[in-house]
């Protein structure tokens, strides 16, 4: 087992993108005027920072499992703080990126297929991170956690068809910084 002091690769700010996506999602609607989730990421990587010596993994993918963890925590103390502490909302968030990291892990493809696809979904996560927060997190409930339109427009007290707006707009800018790559 190899600490994170010992493996220079292994570095918070490598997975800023993922972390504020993740941090963004876990956020309820109602709550980002109130708190930010760049301030999220920034206490997490500080929590990295100084329990790096607890951290036992050798694989990035373990790093960034327990940076998620952090985070987690992190975001529930934020919400116990405010007073409005929804664990439920984080179970279906923590399965989803867990059922898709499980997934790729049981797919049979070759450690380099697996590598080469770990980059493009963190090159992903980057773009959507460039995202307006809205369009963002829209896209995510929609074609990653599979929520129906009229299910985001319910949670977020907005038409559907505002909704639907915020999914075409965030579509086409995030096929433009495809494109752009």
């Amino acid at each position: 087992m190899h600490h994170v002091d010992d493996n220079p690769s292994f570095r918070p700010e490598d997975f800023r993108s993922y972390l504020l996506l993740l941090a963004r999602l876990w956020l309820p609607h109602q709550l980002r005027r109130t708190m930010d989730a760049s301030d999220l990421v920034q206490v997490t990587h500080t929590k990295a920072f100084e329990k790096a010596r607890q951290f036992q993994g050798e694989q990035p993918a373990q790093y960034k499992a327990w940076l998620r963890r952090i985070l987690k925590n992190t975001v529930l103390d934020a919400l116990k703080k405010h007073g409005n502490c929804p664990e439920r909302a984080f179970v279906q968030f923590d399965e989803s990126s867990s059922r898709l990291e499980n997934k790729l892990a049981g797919s049979g493809l070759t450690p380099s297929t697996l590598v080469a696809l770990q980059e493009e979904l963190d090159c992903m996560a980057e773009l959507l991170a460039e995202l307006p927060d809205d369009q963002q997190q829209a896209l995510v409930l929609k074609y990653c956690l599979g929520w129906k339109v009229a299910e985001i427009a319910k949670e977020w007290d907005r038409s559907t068809a505002a909704v639907a707006g915020l999914l075409r707009r965030g579509l086409k800018q995030l096929r433009g910084k495809l494109a752009e790559r």
